[in-house]
């Protein structure tokens, strides 16, 4: 398994199209506005998944309304929580992920009788970044040397 990170530094749709379709493996799109671009991308080159920075300004529930949202707009089975306290994140986001009422607490999120529905229409796999590997019950994504393209820089994650 491996997937793709393109952290985009452009938002020229046909460039990040181009960049996109050549990938060899499943992208996940990064870099300021994953989720505005992979909505706009849905119909030119669909990317896997998203890959997320939430904190203080960026709250996970306000990450969790967006990932739903992007799921409902285009097949993603991918997201990644890069972020300081990344598996804390990533627990509140992913309790955010499904149609239940969500009483949650943990040290970036307190939540009583929360939802976000509709959530996706199909379970995602969730990753966190430790170091240079990604972190998930899908297992473990070694980082590989980064390699730049005119969309941004991509680095491939395998097994």
């Amino acid at each position: 398994m491996g997937l793709t990170r393109l952290e985009a530094s452009t938002s020229a749709l046909e460039v990040l199209a181009r960049v996109i379709e050549v990938q060899p493996r499943p992208v996940l799109l990064g870099g300021s506005s994953p989720v505005l671009l992979a909505a706009a991308l849905a119909l030119r080159a669909p990317v896997a998944g998203v890959w997320l920075r939430p904190g203080p300004e960026y709250p996970a529930s306000l990450a969790a309304r967006d990932v739903a949202t992007l799921a409902w707009i285009t097949p993603i089975a991918h997201v990644v929580v890069e972020a300081e306290r990344a598996p804390a994140q990533l627990a509140a986001l992913g309790a955010l992920l499904t149609n239940d009422e969500v009483t949650f607490s943990n040290e970036v999120a307190s939540l009583a009788g929360a939802y976000n529905r509709p959530a996706p229409p199909t379970a995602l796999v969730l990753w966190r970044l430790e170091g240079d590997t990604l972190v998930g019950d899908a297992g473990r994504l070694r980082a590989q040397a980064p390699r730049l393209s005119e969309a941004g820089t991509l680095v491939d994650y395998v097994d």
